[in-house]
């Protein structure tokens, strides 16, 4: 690739295929069951951690992201993973909960799944706020940690009724 005003540069992309040592996150909104109760008070996020097989997910973040975010308002909160069991959360100060759905291998990787519970209350003031990030932190049996971060964009507010639906109003 030659770059644009520098005559004697050039850049060459590599394709580096993932291998199973490799820690790689996804993260996704989760559909809501029950959209005027959960989305007026919780946004839901479904993280997905792709990790080798004898390590576990130490942490995870999360960080509000925005041009005009103060450094209070981008401070991460972190999450302890490790002490997670499949029916426990953690609950912080900040409302933020962390449940673990399931840990499973999948072809020579430890895959885990979780959910978090972010209240809406927590994006009050946060007006800049353009995107979130999440960052899980794995931690092997040789005490070596592995990072992973995935982005998404701020979720919408849902729109708030001024009337009446007609059912409610029938009834």
């Amino acid at each position: 690739i030659k770059v644009q005003g520098f005559q004697s540069m050039q850049l060459t992309l590599l394709k580096i295929k993932p291998t199973s040592q490799q820690v790689s996150l996804e993260a996704e909104y989760a559909p809501s069951e029950n959209s005027v109760d959960s989305s007026s008070q919780f946004v839901e996020v479904q993280l997905r951690c792709s990790h080798p097989i004898n390590s576990k997910v130490e942490k995870i973040c999360l960080e509000f992201n925005g041009a005009y975010l103060s450094q209070l308002a981008r401070q991460p909160q972190k999450r302890d993973a490790t002490a997670l069991d499949d029916s426990d959360s953690i609950e912080q100060r900040s409302g933020l909960r962390l449940v673990l759905l399931n840990s499973e291998t999948q072809q020579n990787k430890q895959v885990t799944e979780f959910n978090a519970f972010i209240p809406r209350t927590s994006f009050e003031g946060k007006t800049n706020m353009e995107r979130l990030s999440w960052k899980a932190i794995v931690i092997s049996e040789i005490q070596q940690r592995g990072v992973a971060q995935v982005e998404m964009a701020f979720p919408s507010s849902p729109p708030r009724r001024i009337a009446k639906t007609v059912l409610d109003a029938a009834k």
